[in-house]
C-alpha cells in the first residue's frame, strides 16, 4: 500500500550525548533488531560510530546463545552450553580486545565471537529446553592445567576435526586434535560448487592476488599435524600460496564485494550455501566445459571447488556432538570425545557475576522500542521514560536523537475521512507508538483487513481506495485500531466518510 500527503512523525529538538543509556523495569525487554535484551543497554560514540551494549548476569548471558536449534537433544544442549562458557572463560581470561576497551565490552556478539541474542524465544518449549540445558550445567567449564580452555567449536566437521595448527598455525594446544566425528546429520558435511575461469579471476583480481592470466590453482594436503594444506596459484609469472582457510577468507570476501548475485552457489535443494567456501578442507579441480559464445561452440576452463564440512572444523563439531547425543552419549562423554579428554569442572574465580556484551559495533544508526517501563538518558541526565521507538545517529563526534512524541502514553487515534480532489482520504493522527489495523464494512459486510504493523506517532494520510480495492457505491463504516506495542493497551476510532 502507499500513501498520499503523509506527513513525517511530530519530531522534537535534537539532543546530542556522548553517552545514552536505556533501563527498564523487571520483565520488560527492549528490542533492538530482531532481538529482545533486557538491558541495562549503552549506546557509545567511538571512532568506528555508535556501539550498543548490554550488561547481565553471566548466566543470563549464556542463556541468550544461540548456536544450535533449541530442539536438539538435551546432552547436545548441554555440550554446547558448557563449550559456550569455557569459550566466555577463555575470552575474559585474555583481556578485552582493542574495540573492547574503546567501547567497553567483553565478548562480542556475533560468530566473530559466539552468536548471542538475548531473551526472543526462551519462553518457547524448545527455548525451555535451552534453558534447562544452561541449568543443568551452571558454573561448569573445562579446564587445562587449571585455566579455561579454548573450546573452539563449528558447525560440521564432515567426517573428521581437523588439528589446530594446521587451520591456525601456531595454535596447538594438546586438547584441539583431530578426531572422527561419524554421522553428522547436517547438509554441509559435503559440497560442491563450479566458477568459470573469468570468474575465478575476478575473485582472485579482487583480492589483488592475481598476477596476470591465470594458469593453474591446485591443492596440497598434508597429514594431521602436518600444517595448513596449501592453495597454489600460477598467474602471470607469479606463484601466490595459501593456507587453504586463509584462501577461504580471501575467496568468501571476493565473493560478497565482486559476485553477490552469483556466489554463495546453489545447494543441490536449490537454496543457497551459507558461504561460497565453507571450510578449509577443500580441493580445487579443473574442468573443460563446452559453452555457447556469439553463435558458436568452444572449450573454456571452470574450477570446482569439492569440500567437506562448514566453519574452522576445529574442535567440537556441532553436529557431531548431536550425532553423540543421538546415539546416546551423556555430554561429558562428549566434550571428552572432542576435547582430549577434558571433562567439566567448577568455573570458580574465572568467571565473574556479570558481563558486558558488544550488541552492535561500528554502526551509524541504531533504532529500538523501548517498553513501558524504560527511561533514556543522555549523560546522565534523563531525557524520558515510557514506550517509544528511539532512533540515534552517530554525529559531529557524538549521539544525537530527539524524544519521540507521545511517549509514555497509550496510544490515542483521532481520525477523519475528508474528501479532496483524488477521491477519499483516510487522515489520522497516531499520539504514540502503536500496532495499527484498518478495517471496515461495506453494506454491512466486512472488509478485507489490511495491517500496517508498529508505526511511530505522527500524522498520517491514506488514499482510501488503496487501503480498500474495488470499493463499490454503498454504506462505508471504517475502524482505524491502535494497540500498544507490548499488548497491553488498544483503542479505536470508528469513521464515515464525510460530505462532498
Amino acid at each position: 500500500m502507499t500513501t498520499a500527503g503523509s506527513l513525517d512523525p511530530i519530531e522534537q529538538e535534537p539532543v546530542a550525548a556522548s553517552s545514552i543509556v536505556i533501563t527498564t523495569e523487571p520483565g520488560q525487554l527492549v528490542a533492538l533488531g530482531d532481538y529482545l535484551f533486557a538491558g541495562p543497554l549503552v549506546i557509545r560514540y567511538g571512532p568506528d560510530g555508535l556501539a550498543v551494549t548490554e550488561t547481565l548476569d553471566t548466566e543470563a548471558y549464556l542463556l541468550g546463545i544461540r548456536e544450535v536449534p533449541f530442539d536438539w537433544p538435551i546432552e547436545a544442549l548441554k555440550t554446547q552450553a558448557v563449550a559456550a562458557r569455557t569459550y566466555l572463560a577463555f575470552t575474559l581470561a585474555q583481556g578485552r580486545t582493542s574495540t573492547g576497551r574503546t567501547y567497553d565490552y567483553d565478548i562480542c556478539a556475533t560468530t566473530a565471537c559466539q552468536v548471542y541474542a538475548g531473551r526472543r524465544g526462551l519462553q518457547s518449549e524448545e527455548g525451555q529446553r535451552w534453558q534447562a540445558a544452561v541449568a543443568a550445567t551452571a558454573g561448569e567449564i573445562l579446564l587445562y592445567n587449571g585455566a579455561p580452555a579454548q573450546a573452539l567449536y563449528s558447525s560440521t566437521a564432515g567426517t573428521r576435526t581437523r588439528e589446530s595448527e594446521d587451520i591456525f598455525p601456531g595454535l596447538n594446544p594438546p586438547y584441539l586434535g583431530a578426531v572422527d566425528s561419524p554421522g553428522e546429520d547436517s547438509p554441509y558435511v559435503d559440497w560442491s560448487f563450479a566458477i568459470t575461469e573469468q570468474e575465478m579471476e575476478t575473485l582472485l583480481a579482487t583480492q589483488e592476488i592475481l598476477a596476470g592470466p591465470l594458469h593453474s590453482i591446485s591443492v596440497s594436503t598434508t597429514p594431521d599435524g602436518g600444517g595448513p594444506w596449501q592453495v597454489v596459484v600460477r598467474s602471470g609469472t607469479s606463484v601466490a600460496s595459501f593456507g587453504t582457510y586463509q584462501f577461504r577468507s580471501e575467496i568468501n570476501r571476493a565473493a560478497a564485494a565482486a559476485m553477490p548475485d552469483r556466489l554463495p552457489a546453489q545447494r543441490p535443494d536449490g537454496r543457497r550455501y551459507p558461504q561460497t567456501v565453507l571450510s578449509g578442507t577443500y580441493q580445487i579441480t579443473e574442468r573443460s566445459v563446452v559453452v555457447e559464445h556469439e553463435g558458436y561452440r568452444e572449450l573454456a576452463r571452470e574450477f570446482v571447488f569439492n569440500g567437506h564440512g562448514w566453519g574452522h572444523q576445529v574442535g567440537m563439531s556441532q553436529f557431531g556432538a548431536k550425532a553423540m547425543a543421538d546415539r546416546g552419549s551423556a555430554y561429558p562423554a562428549i566434550l571428552a570425545h572432542y576435547y582430549g579428554g577434558l571433562t567439566p569442572s567448577p568455573a570458580g574465580a574465572w568467571l565473574p557475576e556479570q558481563i558486558t556484551v558488544g550488541l552492535q559495533v561500528g554502526v551509524e544508526e541504531v533504532t529500538v522500542l523501548a517498553p513501558t517501563g524504560a527511561t533514556v538518558s543522555a549523560d546522565g541526565v534523563e531525557l524520558a521514560a515510557g514506550v517509544a521507538v528511539w532512533r540515534f545517529a552517530a554525529d559531529a563526534g557524538g549521539i544525537t536523537t530527539s524524544i519521540p512524541s507521545g511517549i509514555g502514553t497509550g496510544p490515542q487515534v483521532w481520525a477523519r475521512m475528508p474528501y479532496r480532489p483524488d477521491g477519499y482520504h483516510l487522515a489520522y493522527h497516531l499520539t504514540a507508538p502503536a500496532e495499527v489495523t484498518i478495517s471496515g464494512t461495506l453494506n454491512g459486510q466486512a472488509l478485507e483487513p489490511l495491517s500496517l504493523g508498529l508505526i511511530e506517532a505522527g500524522f498520517y494520510d491514506h488514499l482510501l481506495r488503496e487501503v480498500f480495492a474495488d470499493l463499490a457505491p454503498g454504506v462505508l463504516k471504517v475502524r482505524i485500531s491502535a494497540t500498544s506495542p507490548y499488548g497491553d493497551y488498544t483503542t479505536g476510532v470508528v469513521l464515515v466518510p464525510e460530505r462532498r
